[in-house]
């Protein structure tokens, strides 16, 4: 899923308009930028139920006269839309008066009463019972293959989501000048050291690797049978995968820092890319 980085300039005044123009907040996690949206992966949807953005204490809401982002300006700066329906704030539309917050009248306490509201709660708490345990899931006990078919999956998963974080913290770098399409894994030694052989790239040469050591036998039987379009090793699937990485370390850096509670930062220069200026932190 693509970063939504939106710009928020939080005053009215000129100036400080322009000091903070480039400065930017990370929306990806709320559940805002989905709205509307009925294609959302389970993982997705994980993270926006247990993870979903919420503003620091010292969050300065934007107003509408400084907003520039189209579908910010649309989510929260639009008036004279609201309604006395209780399916409308909240729900198809953000709560923009806060003068009638609380009592037994009040937006969130009769939002709360709502039967739609407490039946979402529980599909919501449902759905994450089976997300984080499948073999709860009643389609699985129904259908013994499913869970058969998952354990398979990620028996797959599991030597091409090592080998990835090998050359992550090898500082390898995973891709050739062919990185589509099934692995060659049976090809004339004759060839090993030709141009052609080495056009994989890293990534693919160490699943080939493991699979010739007799590391992973799962690995070959995946590789061999699979259908094209189901290998995990796709650019694609690269990506995601590492993107996947990525959030863990994002979140166990976090949690360290929370659990610290005074900690350090260095700040280097690095090179990978070339032509490209980038700052790295480590904490």
């Amino acid at each position: 899923m693509s970063r939504l980085a939106i710009e928020i300039p939080c005053t009215v005044s000129a100036f400080e308009f322009e000091l903070r123009n480039d400065f930017h907040f990370d929306y990806s996690s709320d559940i805002g930028c989905f709205v509307g949206n009925k294609s959302i992966e389970n993982s997705t949807k994980a993270n926006l139920l247990e993870k979903h953005w919420m503003p620091p204490i010292n969050y300065e809401f934007p107003f509408c006269m400084v907003t520039n982002n189209t579908l910010f300006a649309t989510a929260i700066c639009c008036g004279g839309l609201q309604t006395n329906t209780p399916l409308i704030r909240l729900v198809k539309q953000p709560l923009k008066a806060f003068d009638d917050l609380l009592g037994e009248k009040g937006s969130l306490f009769t939002r709360q009463r709502n039967k739609d509201h407490q039946m979402s709660v529980e599909a919501g708490k449902g759905f994450l019972l089976n997300y984080h345990k499948p073999d709860l899931n009643v389609a699985n006990q129904v259908c013994k293959q499913r869970i058969v078919q998952i354990k398979e999956n990620r028996d797959h998963l599991r030597p091409i989501v090592s080998t990835i974080i090998l050359c992550g913290r090898q500082n390898i770098s995973l891709r050739g000048d062919r990185d589509d399409g099934n692995t060659s894994l049976n090809y004339d030694k004759n060839e090993q050291n030709s141009i052609v052989a080495n056009q994989e790239g890293n990534f693919r040469a160490l699943l080939r690797f493991r699979i010739e050591s007799g590391d992973s036998s799962i690995l070959r039987q995946h590789l061999e049978t699979a259908n094209s379009n189901a290998t995990y090793i796709s650019k694609t699937v690269q990506n995601k995968l590492i993107d996947t990485c990525k959030d863990f370390i994002q979140e166990v850096i976090l949690n360290r820092i929370k659990e610290a509670k005074l900690f350090s930062i260095t700040f280097d220069e690095t090179t990978d890319i070339p032509h490209t200026e980038q700052l790295s932190l480590s904490f």
